[in-house]
């Protein structure tokens, strides 16, 4: 459960987000977080049960996941690259390419965006 002051803590860092960089993904996806009644359940979702579980409508589909993929590839990989340098392997793909990375991108920015917000999920 957050409370009030960590409510307002992850709109400013949402707003700042979007703000800052309105063409990245991390803009993207803060976007989708802050369309949300309750975007700090909705973002405690993300975290605790990932895209798999269907909570992300936008990312449920391979059409959705494939696009999202192609739009933010660049950002994709250099997130990819940085992960794989910090835990010291490549990262295991499983299924479809695209959709695995769409979906590690997205909960791995969702947990970059909770941390800048210092929540604790």
């Amino acid at each position: 459960m957050t409370t009030a002051t960590e409510q307002s803590r992850l709109i400013t860092v949402l707003d700042d987000i979007i703000q800052n960089d309105p063409h990245s993904m991390k803009a993207h996806i803060a976007q989708i977080i802050m369309d949300h009644d309750a975007p700090e359940n909705y973002l405690s979702n993300i975290l605790n049960y990932g895209c798999v579980c269907g909570c992300v409508p936008e990312m449920i589909y391979y059409s959705d996941t494939h696009a999202f993929y192609d739009q933010y590839y660049y950002e994709i990989e250099e997130l990819r690259q940085s992960f794989e340098e910090e835990i010291g392997c490549a990262i295991e793909v499983q299924y479809d390419l695209k959709n695995f990375f769409a979906w590690f991108a997205f909960e791995h920015t969702a947990y970059q965006i909770a941390n800048e917000a210092e929540l604790d999920f």
